[in-house]
């Protein structure tokens, strides 16, 4: 049956048959079917991981006609999760599902006990450039989830990789993937600024000292990755990528050793590129460790844009 979405999907298929090859070709299974915002259906994504299709909808869910007819039209069996203000049971059980990225292999369920995927498929130009570079390098993975920055720069050949969150289960499941590579990776349960400050060597005060906190030693790193959410609160500060992006990244700098690098990450469409890259610029000139080196990664051709501004903004950091 041929319906809108049918011929929408169709033709997100024909201009990402080139890049679908390619990425076979580099290892990969794991890639954006259709990006509803700039394909003509905003709210509706369909990712590809392995042998799944998983549709996402956080506007208006998808009708049981548009369901078999998707289904019909792909070849992988699909896992709907809608995520609108009355969300709908994912029609999927929570069993892992195999697939692969750049040669790197995961191991994860398509729909879980959090809201998001485990890897999230618009970083790949991050991680592509992370494999790239981070042979011999000790690397810090900072709001690291499900690991997967970690995951790769240790299957690159990076000599020591910390990720830390504050979450049990992904640190559970960065082990897991880990594991499933083997590489080991390191793990730290923490709140970011409890971690952060103390591994660049910032004395803690107020609330947390009165309260106890477990003592982290300094230690430097070659590579710091950094991709926060766009807000949280905790009890030792709030993450906010709008407001106040200085108060993540000045202390992500002052963990690196001479010459390192941050990967550091904006997904918020209110903030223009130019507006966050002086803010990246003027940050680490007040902290110290002025750029020497600034440049800007898109995500890749799955995740088209229609006015050339995507909400994920990528910046490689040198200092």
């Amino acid at each position: 049956m041929t319906t809108p979405l049918t011929e929408s999907i169709a033709a997100a298929l024909a201009r990402r048959d080139e890049l679908s090859r390619q990425l076979l070709v580099e290892g990969t299974d794991a890639y954006r079917i259709f990006h509803g915002v700039a394909e003509g259906r905003p709210g509706l994504t369909v990712d590809r991981y392995g042998d799944h299709a998983l549709v996402q909808t956080s506007r208006e869910p998808l009708t049981e006609a548009e369901l078999a007819a998707l289904g019909d039209q792909l070849r992988w069996p699909l896992v709907w999760r809608h995520r609108g203000p009355r969300p709908l049971g994912a029609r999927e059980p929570l069993a892992p599902s195999p697939f692969s990225e750049l040669g790197v292999s995961y191991s994860a369920p398509l729909v879980h006990r959090g809201q998001d995927p485990w890897l999230f498929l618009d970083f790949r130009a991050g991680r592509r450039w992370i494999q790239a570079h981070a042979a011999g390098k000790r690397v810090l993975n900072l709001f690291s989830y499900t690991g997967a920055s970690g995951l790769v720069a240790a299957t690159a050949g990076a000599t020591e990789v910390l990720n830390v969150d504050h979450g049990g289960w992904p640190l559970k499941a960065a082990q897991d993937l880990a594991l499933l590579n083997g590489v080991t990776v390191e793990t730290l349960r923490s709140d970011h600024f409890l971690a952060v400050r103390q591994l660049a060597g910032l004395k803690i005060r107020g609330r947390a000292v009165r309260k106890g906190f477990e003592r982290i030693e300094q230690r430097r790193f070659d590579l710091v990755v950094l991709d926060p959410p766009t807000f949280t609160k905790g009890p030792f500060g709030a993450v906010d990528i709008v407001r106040d992006y200085a108060g993540l990244l000045k202390p992500a700098l002052l963990c690196l050793a001479r010459d390192g690098v941050c990967l550091a990450t904006n997904h918020s469409a209110k903030v223009e590129l130019e507006e966050w890259t002086d803010q990246l610029e003027r940050c680490a000139s007040k902290a110290g460790r002025p750029l020497t080196g600034l440049e800007i990664l898109s995500p890749e051709a799955d995740f088209p844009s229609t006015d050339g501004k995507p909400p994920l903004k990528i910046a490689v950091l040198r200092v």
